[in-house]
């Protein structure tokens, strides 16, 4: 099991030329942003939830995720606020989505990932994929293609470690990011996937 807190917001369309610059660019005080992935997740679909998701991730392993609990305290960052949600993810190679309807979203992700120790955040070499299992966070900006083919885009922080321990992670790396100036962000949808999927009616 993986335990996270998150942020997340979806607008429709494509991210601003210049934030995407921003993020994925190599700057004075920090390294370029890794290559971008790109991956076709399936999701079960369910309109009555959205708090739980269940995803064949890749084409391959199974991952679902459950809504511990959605915090009081919120963050900015970029000119967004979003309340902190509380998750946890577990994989299965043995679980079977054959035959259930599903919900097709192409992703082209670029991440970074961060190591927070004793109340420090540092950035780690770039990487494509979730970053390991002490404590850190990882960021990542995501280009997505509805079932519906229509364009949307996401932008995700997920801090993940001991559940005492991730608000704060996540608190720090917003802190970091923050200070590098991103452009600010049109108001987006402050939700995870499951309520994003839910609302779009697929």
């Amino acid at each position: 099991m993986r335990l996270t807190g998150e942020i997340r917001w979806f607008w429709p369309d494509r991210p601003p030329r210049e934030f995407h610059d921003w993020f994925v660019g190599a700057g004075a005080a920090c390294t370029a942003a890794g290559e971008s992935q790109t991956r076709v997740d399936e999701y079960l679909r369910d309109l009555s939830n959205d708090s739980l998701g269940i995803k064949r991730r890749g084409g391959s392993e199974i991952e679902i995720k459950g809504l511990i609990a959605r915090r009081d305290n919120s963050l900015e960052f970029a000119g967004c606020r979003s309340p902190i949600e509380l998750w946890a993810k577990w994989s299965s190679r043995a679980l079977d989505l054959d035959g259930l309807p599903l919900l097709r979203v192409q992703k082209q992700r670029w991440m970074r990932s961060f190591a927070v120790h004793a109340g420090a955040v540092s950035e780690l070499a770039t990487s494509s994929e979730p970053g390991p299992r002490h404590l850190g966070c990882d960021v990542e900006l995501t280009l997505l293609k509805g079932p519906d083919t229509t364009d949307w885009w996401t932008l995700g922080l997920e801090a993940h470690g001991d559940l005492d321990e991730v608000e704060s992670a996540l608190s720090l790396t917003v802190a970091l990011m923050a200070g590098r100036r991103p452009p600010p962000l049109p108001p987006g949808e402050a939700v995870g996937y499951p309520c994003w999927l839910q609302s779009r009616g697929w």
